[in-house]
């Protein structure tokens, strides 16, 4: 209609390709539902169907689960028809008794021989013979002979290698006729498969070992690094033989953790790869250093073989084969253990993404070689291990973070860096006069029986000049709730003077401790007088716990561009009141007051760039620099990283100061005397 040959050839067509397409068309129309013809008309039920209609469903089944997925993986490898498991299956040929001369250990097994469990079966079978250890599995060395004349001069041993070699050793010291219960003939009963693939040989080997009690361990998670070396030899095909222990991890349960460390392995160069065989056969012989680790003699009177952890098997799997390459001599000459080797290997993943974050936030340069060059002594090892654990962006976005944005921001424009805290230390509390304070604007001050004496000193002094400064608030905390009352009463005169205001402060304790009187007291008591002003927020009367909610609420009394004073009891329990992130509006100066004693463990916490020389003597130089915090926000700034990886902590256990939810002890057990005279010499640490 309307449609010529004419037209149609000015379009670059002809009437029989458009009498083509129309019939596809009708036809096409036709299976849909409606009448074909040259007025096509779709039925009714045609035009209600939806496009989705003719497509194949999406399969929305739920994930599985881990659990779900090794067992999946264990029942496709069983029920393959050409897999593993079904060829092994599929070789049996018959039981038959063979003589031991005609026995000998298969060229295709992978596994190391355990000389020490030769002995020990060779021992037990001397004293009694168990008949069942005069059965193993064999495959004729001559295929093609055995399946053409039913015989062979020759097979090898793929399962029972070790109970098999005793008897050797027995019949090699002229000890074998002395076993009670074995046969005149020397002959032992053999099952007979018709496999010859090194794949199904040692999938039978471990699967074997693996359902055998007596005398066979269960083969090691790192023995398959022998079975994927010795395929590789025979096969020289990467894919295939690691194909091959995949397959052997499916059968044994094993999740995707372990796949992956095999997988990793996998790439390394094949004389890494043998180094590595190397030390993990003097692993699992004790001949490293690992053998004086705790818990070990046990498994040596029961002759077992070493085997790594799941830590260290994972670390393995992490560990680069430049990094052991490097490393490995120092284990075969028991310079260092094979777990010291793999926890270097992890500090050095570790360091390598802190210079990768850095070289993100540096832009432009390519590595960390070339930032060295420009800006030496600046990012080197030794400096870049502060900042181990800091996360840049996104989610997990921590201080340790901002800190290495302000350390790199801070060299880049040639600007000397600034750490986050003052540390002044004291050797009795007297050293710090009330001139010394009077020029904070916000001054905490930890109180205890100890230094009682001196606290009323400073609320006495420190109290009649709040008047006639814009901002002056002080926040005793007290050790116990007894002293509540007394401070009171020293301040209850004051509350009548100008802008005086008297607020108390209490915080949540971890855990109930019973006072004098045993009473459980569930709270941090603490008072917060002076001339009060809150510059954002509210300050409240009940707070959470101390070590999270402190720095709050000193961040909210404390006004842009102030100093605050952090007067220590003495007995290494510091809580963080400054945050490490920086504000270019509002820059706060925190100075702590400490003792000696507690100085290097904050500089671990607080500092950046630690003083490489003995900070606990007494009489050092001074070391000064302006540091500066910003204060602003009520956000909690630690944010954690996940920890496989990762990531713990590594001074942990240091001090007991208190930082978001880091709690850490006194390395020494030490505490400064502060009993004793006042020293002359102040030390001023940065």
């Amino acid at each position: 209609k309307g449609v010529t040959a004419e037209s149609l050839g000015e379009l670059g067509g002809s009437l029989d390709d458009y009498e083509d397409f129309m019939r596809v068309a009708v036809e096409n129309a036709a299976t849909v539902g409606g009448d074909a013809g040259p007025d096509l008309k779709l039925s009714p039920a045609s035009k209600k169907r939806k496009v989705t209609d003719f497509y194949k469903k999406i399969d929305n089944r739920k994930k599985m689960s881990k659990t779900e997925l090794v067992e999946s993986n264990y029942r496709k490898m069983m029920d393959e028809e050409a897999g593993l498991e079904k060829s092994v299956v599929s070789g049996y040929v018959k039981f038959q008794p063979i003589k031991l001369e005609k026995l000998s250990v298969s060229p295709n097994n992978f596994l190391p021989l355990n000389r020490n469990k030769v002995n020990e079966i060779a021992d037990s079978m001397l004293n009694s013979l168990e008949p069942s250890q005069l059965v193993v599995s064999v495959v004729p060395a001559d295929l093609d002979k055995f399946e053409r004349d039913g015989t062979c001069d020759k097979f090898w041993v793929i399962h029972g290698i070790h109970r098999m070699e005793a008897l050797k050793k027995l019949e090699k010291s002229k000890k074998l006729q002395e076993l009670t219960g074995f046969p005149e003939d020397g002959t032992i009963q053999c099952y007979i498969l018709k496999v010859s693939a090194p794949s199904l040989t040692n999938y039978f080997n471990i699967k074997s070992n693996d359902l055998t009690v007596d005398f066979q361990s269960k083969t090691s998670n790192e023995g398959l690094f022998f079975v994927y070396r010795g395929l590789l030899r025979s096969s020289n095909d990467k894919l295939q033989s690691l194909e091959v222990v995949e397959k052997i991890c499916f059968s044994r349960h094993l999740g995707a953790n372990y796949l992956t460390v095999y997988r990793k392995v996998a790439e390394w160069p094949v004389d890494v790869l043998d180094q590595l065989l190397c030390v993990i056969e003097k692993f699992q012989t004790y001949q490293t250093m690992d053998a004086t680790a705790r818990g070990l003699k046990a498994k040596i009177k029961r002759r077992e073989a070493n085997i790594l952890t799941n830590t260290m098997f994972r670390q393995l799997g992490n560990c680069s084969p430049e990094f052991f390459k490097n490393a490995h001599a120092g284990v075969l000459s028991n310079d260092i253990s094979l777990k010291q080797l793999l926890v270097e290997s992890e500090a050095a993943n570790q360091l390598s993404k802190t210079e990768i974050k850095v070289l993100n936030i540096a832009g432009g340069i390519e590595d960390i070689d070339t930032l060295n060059r420009k800006f030496p002594d600046k990012f080197t090892p030794e400096v870049m291990k502060q900042f181990v654990g800091a996360e840049i962006s996104g989610k997990k976005r921590n201080v340790q973070g901002q800190r290495l944005r302000n350390y790199v921001k801070c060299v880049k424009l040639a600007m000397s860096f600034q750490e986050p805290v003052v540390l002044e230390t004291f050797k009795h509390w007297s050293e710090i006069t009330a001139d010394k304070l009077d020029g904070f604007d916000v001054i905490v001050l930890n109180a205890s029986e100890k230094n009682m004496e001196m606290v009323n000193y400073w609320i006495d002094s420190l109290c009649p000049g709040c008047s006639v400064k814009d901002c002056c608030s002080i926040v005793l905390i007290l050790d116990s709730g007894k002293e509540l009352q007394e401070v009171y009463k020293r301040l209850e005169f004051r509350k009548d003077e100008p802008d005086f205001k008297i607020n108390p402060c209490m915080f949540k304790k971890e855990r109930s401790v019973p006072n004098e009187e045993n009473i459980n007291e569930n709270v941090i008591f603490s008072v917060i007088f002076g001339k009060i002003n809150i510059y954002q927020g509210q300050v409240l009367t009940l707070n959470d716990l101390i070590k999270n909610e402190l720095v709050k609420v000193i961040s909210r009394l404390t006004p842009p561009s102030g100093k605050v004073a952090y007067v220590s009891q003495g007995e290494n329990r510091i809580v963080q009141i400054h945050n490490d992130e920086r504000s270019e509006n509002n820059e706060v100066q925190v100075t702590y007051f400490v003792t000696e004693n507690e100085l290097p463990m904050l500089q671990r916490k607080f500092l950046v760039q630690i003083p490489d020389r003995d900070l606990k003597g007494r009489n050092k130089e001074t070391l000064h620099s302006t540091i500066s915090s910003n204060l602003k926000g009520d956000e909690d700034s630690n944010d954690e990283e996940d920890v496989s990886d990762e990531e713990e902590d590594n001074d942990a256990g240091d001090s007991d100061v208190e930082m978001g939810s880091q709690n850490v002890c006194d390395p020494e057990g030490k505490h400064s005397d502060l009993t004793k005279q006042p020293s002359t010499s102040k030390t001023h640490y940065c």
